[in-house]
């Protein structure tokens, strides 16, 4: 389902203007979800049932680590506090000279705007780049510095913002409606796979919102699965993502606000994915 939306992350050229003979257009806002039809009963809203949510937060696993593991050369780890001030960008472009699938690219894309490319310190970046038109994408990056998208002629730009990230004032309770692109994966002999079962995507995310997140999830509204071709290091690598949205209870604000700097994952980043969009807060409680 397609909706017109004045606040909408999609931009259609297909508003027509003028004499039909013409054939000119100009440009709408739309929102796109993925709608399943549901039987409503006595448990249900109308759509999607609300699970209730216990209040108890779940213990805090004691992790075990091997010989062989303890010998391996530890990765950084992530800084304790976010970042003061967090920037967006938001960039619809058409026509890129790069190949959109090549994370590589994007990455070195990302990093010249940032003046970062060739840099020892790591700067973290969150992104995620969606096609929904041929040839023509929208790439969203946060980012701790304010890029200048002036160096970069690589594409035609259709639509650019890049401001300062707004966060919301988090509060414990407070409510708001998310929309997330992950990588959901388990572990199986020392190896990561993916998951394929909509059932295990959907417990892997609540799951990932408890404990990294910072919040419970009451409401999955949209779950869109996809196979995903990244290309990285001159690999071809298939990813099994799915993109949801839904409504979420900040339980934690500290690791809530640590979330949307530093994803809900800690792997995947490089391919776009794990970046927590706020698409509505604050949503107002559910009338009895």
């Amino acid at each position: 389902m397609v909706i017109d939306d004045p606040n909408g992350y999609e931009i259609r050229r297909d508003a027509r203007i003028g004499s039909p003979s013409l054939h000119e257009f100009t440009q709408r806002r739309v929102r796109a979800y993925l709608v399943e039809p549901v039987i409503v009963g006595p448990q249900t809203e109308a759509g999607v049932p609300i699970t209730k949510v216990e209040q108890t937060p779940a213990p805090t696993p004691v992790p075990v680590i091997s010989k062989k593991a303890s010998r391996r050369k530890s990765k950084p780890a992530e800084p304790l506090d976010a970042p003061e001030t967090l920037y967006e960008s938001r960039l619809v472009f058409e026509n890129p000279a790069f190949d959109p699938t090549d994370m590589n690219a994007i990455h070195k894309l990302i990093l010249t705007a940032l003046n970062a490319k060739g840099s020892r310190q790591k700067i973290p970046v969150l992104f995620r780049l969606d096609e929904y038109e041929e040839n023509t994408f929208k790439l969203l990056v946060r980012s701790a510095q304010l890029p200048d998208w002036n160096r970069l002629n690589q594409f035609e730009v259709v639509e650019l913002a890049s401001e300062p990230f707004q966060r919301p004032n988090i509060a414990p309770g407070g409510r708001f409606k998310f929309g997330i692109r992950v990588n959901p994966t388990k572990k199986r002999s020392g190896k990561k796979f993916g998951i394929n079962e909509p059932e295990e995507k959907i417990a892997w995310l609540k799951k990932k919102a408890v404990h990294r997140g910072g919040f419970h999830i009451l409401k999955i509204s949209s779950h869109i699965q996809e196979r995903l071709l990244v290309k990285r290091s001159g690999r071809k690598i298939f990813f099994t993502a799915a993109v949801f949205e839904g409504v979420g209870e900040i339980t934690d604000p500290v690791l809530f606000e640590k979330c949307l700097w530093y994803g809900l994952a800690a792997s995947g980043k490089f391919a776009g994915f794990n970046m927590l969009q706020i698409l509505d807060y604050p949503l107002p409680l559910p009338v009895e």
